[in-house]
C-alpha cells in the first residue's frame, strides 16, 4: 500500500488538479442518480483525502464521517469544515484493514480511487459490510484494468485497475449485490507515453 508520508506531501495541493475535480463531480452525479441520498442518511468517504467525494453530499445527508490514515488529508478535510462552518461532518483517523470498525453504521460508504491500493480486498469489502445497515449501499469508485501507467512509480500500488468481472465476483463473494456499473467516465492525465484518457468506472453495490 502506498505510504501514508506520500499522501501527507501531497495533501495541501491535492484540490488544484482541475481534472481531479471534475472527475469527483461527475462521479457524484451518478451516486446520486442512483441513491436519493435522504436527510436522516449517515455516509462515510473512506480514503476520503480532502474530502472531495464527501463534501459533494454534505448539504444533503444527515452526516458525512471522513475516513483516512493520512493526517495531512484530514487536515485539509478540518480546514474546509471550519471555514464552511459544517456541523455534520465527523473526522475519522482509522485503517479498517487493522483497527476496529467504527461504533456508528452507515448508509451508504463510498470510495475513490483507493481500493487499487489495497492488497487484502475480501478483508476490507467485509469490513465495509460490516459497516453498513441492512440495504446499505457501497460506491466503489476506481480505474478500470490498465497496464500501470496510471502512476509515475508504481511501488505500494496492487492492482493495475479492475476489469468489471472482477469487480462484481468480489462485492458478490463479500455480500454485495450490484445495482449500478457505470464505465463512461474519464480522467486525462499526463503519462511517460503521453496524455492518455484513463477510464474510470463507478460501481454501486447494495448490502444483501
Amino acid at each position: 500500500m502506498t505510504s501514508v508520508k506520500t499522501f501527507d506531501k501531497k495533501a495541501t495541493t491535492w484540490d488544484q488538479n482541475p481534472e481531479r475535480n471534475k472527475l469527483v463531480e461527475n462521479a457524484a452525479k451518478i451516486i446520486s442518480r442512483t441513491i436519493e441520498i435522504a436527510p436522516n442518511f449517515n455516509l462515510l468517504d473512506y480514503g476520503s483525502g480532502t474530502g472531495l467525494l464527501g463534501f459533494q453530499f454534505i448539504d444533503k445527508a444527515q452526516s458525512v464521517t471522513f475516513c483516512d490514515t493520512s493526517e495531512g488529508m484530514l487536515e485539509q478535510v478540518k480546514k474546509k469544515r471550519d471555514a464552511h462552518r459544517y456541523e455534520n461532518v465527523n473526522i475519522l483517523k482509522t485503517d479498517f484493514l487493522s483497527d476496529d470498525l467504527p461504533q456508528q453504521r452507515f448508509d451508504v460508504i463510498a470510495s475513490m480511487l483507493v481500493l487499487h491500493h489495497i492488497n487484502n480486498l475480501d478483508v476490507l469489502l467485509s469490513k465495509f459490510n460490516q459497516a453498513l445497515h441492512a440495504g446499505g449501499y457501497f460506491c466503489w469508485i476506481d480505474m478500470d484494468e490498465e497496464d500501470g501507467s496510471f502512476h509515475s512509480n508504481n511501488e505500494g500500488i496492487a492492482h493495475f485497475g479492475f476489469s468489471r468481472k472482477i469487480v462484481e465476483k468480489l462485492l458478490h463473494e463479500n455480500g454485495f449485490a450490484i445495482h449500478t456499473f457505470d464505465s463512461s467516465l474519464k480522467y486525462r492525465k499526463e503519462t511517460k507515453k503521453g496524455e492518455y484518457h484513463f477510464p474510470i468506472f463507478v460501481a454501486i453495490a447494495q448490502k444483501l
